[in-house]
């Protein structure tokens, strides 16, 4: 089993979507056609609100036989592959830093058609359209942030080690 990681939340950065978009062009110039679309995911894309520094990518792809196929492609681009990762039908794969291993992206891939994309992304996409303070999902216990304030905003379960 793995070491567990202490979690690390930081107020909102927007260099975020820069990572984002980036990474979802070097995927691009690999993956090729097969990979119809990237969204960016998770609490790093939804402004406002604290979130761990490492930024979720939703890669739709053609199939998942077709990305398993292309899994030497993705490995060389540094990332480490996990397969399904106890989700059937998704492929989940990690990003760190070379030099301090510090994860930077978590990528979760899946193939067009299936009803995670749809929940992943309607799930951001509320939580983008209704202001931190607002939603019941956002509001908890106070947690030091690593700029060392604390915040309302994000849950108290999220200070406990993952």
């Amino acid at each position: 089993m793995a070491a567990r990681m202490p979690i690390e939340l930081v107020p909102h950065a927007e260099e975020w979507t820069t990572v984002a978009s980036a990474e979802s062009e070097r995927l691009g110039e690999w993956l090729g056609p097969i990979l119809r679309a990237v969204h960016h995911i998770g609490s790093t894309a939804i402004p406002g609100i604290a979130a761990k520094p490492i930024v979720d990518l939703m890669a739709v792809v053609s199939s998942i036989e077709e990305l398993d196929n292309r899994r030497p492609d993705i490995e060389r681009l540094g990332y480490e592959w996990l397969g399904e990762y106890g989700l059937p039908g998704r492929r989940f794969c990690r990003l760190s830093d070379a030099v301090t291993r510090r994860r930077l992206v978590h990528l979760h891939c899946y193939g067009e058609g299936s009803a995670e994309i749809e929940r992943h992304l309607a799930f951001r996409d509320y939580l983008c359209q209704r202001p931190p303070h607002s939603s019941p999902v956002l509001r908890g216990g106070r947690v030091r942030l690593s700029s060392g304030k604390p915040s309302a905003d994000v849950n108290e379960s999220a200070s406990r080690e993952n």
